[in-house]
């Protein structure tokens, strides 16, 4: 240990595999004042990180990686355990985690939580008070029953990426709205979810004001409705729907205003596409694919600047003669197939 300690300009150090390995003495880690970069691995008699672990007063620590480690907790419930600088804290396959450290999200410099495969994990921290957290995924932590209500109350955090995958016991999101700063909504194979984020006020979570441009829900199978107020996503330029059995129709408002991507597959109970799709003239690529319900072509037509079509597997759909697909001048690639037959120009992209 003494020879190890003494590489002070040391930056980033991997523990993995290490046996017996119960803690680490805080001179230890003090040792290493240039140390930036940790990772812990396969230490499965590593029953937690306190400040025994020498981590409490690192202050060059800013990103920590775990994964496949038995222990329980992180830290102590005390803010003082905490490495001050820390910037991501990635966990992965800590099948007995139940807890994040509860003061973790108000370290001024901490902007990146990742969380997978921790099945045991039953809450995140709050996030009432000031934070700077950007990135969050959560990936598949079946425990999980609720986000926390800060996410969707809290007007100090300038979250950009959100990404809930494989949550089974996520049933609906807190009320309140969605951060303003948020770039890019992922939500994925939530079996028991049955509505997306909305908002109890007059003003819909799904507002002009939002940043959002990337909304993707897929393998929600309880999901049957989409928010009523999609159309107010303004900045909103891809859309995907898959796998949502339950999704009947899109909202009576339509589609944003200025969608670029727009791509539903799988919904085998969806039976009309969006109001007014021909006025999304900003809408290039249009994918449909095995909606097997899906019957009428969208009345008023398809937007006229659409460059990429794809049609596959609707075969209760209006046959493509009835498209007025000539009218469509900048469309390029285009492949639709149904009831066994098929319609195609240049090779498709999808």
């Amino acid at each position: 240990m003494n020879s190890v300690a003494d590489l002070v300009s040391l930056e980033k150090l991997r523990l993995d595999k290490i046996l017996n390995l119960k803690c680490m003495p805080s001179e230890f880690f003090h040792s290493f004042t240039a140390l930036c970069d940790l990772q812990v691995a396969n230490c499965d008699e590593l029953m937690v990180l306190s400040d025994q672990f020498g981590l409490a007063h690192h202050t060059c620590i800013r990103r920590l990686t775990i994964s496949k480690c038995s222990f329980r907790f992180l830290w102590p419930e005390k803010e003082e355990a905490l490495p001050h600088l820390l910037e991501c804290l990635e966990i992965s396959y800590c099948y007995n985690l139940v807890q994040i450290p509860p003061g973790i999200l108000s370290l001024k410099s901490f902007k990146t939580l990742n969380i997978n495969n921790c099945p045991k994990l039953s809450s995140l921290p709050e996030m009432n008070s000031p934070s700077n957290l950007r990135h969050l995924e959560i990936k598949e932590c079946q425990a999980l029953p609720f986000l926390p209500d800060g996410l969707m109350r809290n007007e100090n955090l300038p979250l950009e990426l959100l990404v809930i995958d494989s949550c089974s016991s996520l049933e609906s999101f807190p009320d309140g709205d969605l951060p303003v700063t948020l770039h890019h909504l992922q939500i994925s194979n939530c079996s028991k979810l049955n509505v997306l984020p909305t908002s109890n006020s007059s003003a819909s979570s799904y507002n002009s004001s939002s940043s959002l441009k990337v909304l993707e829900v897929c393998d929600c199978i309880m999901l049957s409705s989409l928010p009523d107020h999609l159309h107010n996503f303004i900045h909103l330029d891809k859309l995907l729907i898959s796998n949502c059995l339950r999704l009947v129709s899109f909202p009576d408002g339509g589609l944003p205003p200025n969608l670029m991507s727009l791509s539903i597959s799988d919904c085998h109970n969806l039976r009309e596409l969006p109001d007014q799709l021909y006025n999304i003239t900003s809408l290039q690529e249009l994918t449909i694919r095995n909606c097997n319900s899906l019957r009428s072509y969208p009345e008023g037509g398809l937007p006229t600047n659409l460059r990429i079509l794809n049609v596959i597997g609707c075969n209760l759909l209006e046959p493509p003669s009835r498209w007025d697909l000539y009218k469509l001048s900048s469309l390029g690639d285009y492949l639709i197939t149904y009831d066994r037959h098929r319609l195609s120009s240049r090779p498709s992209h999808i």
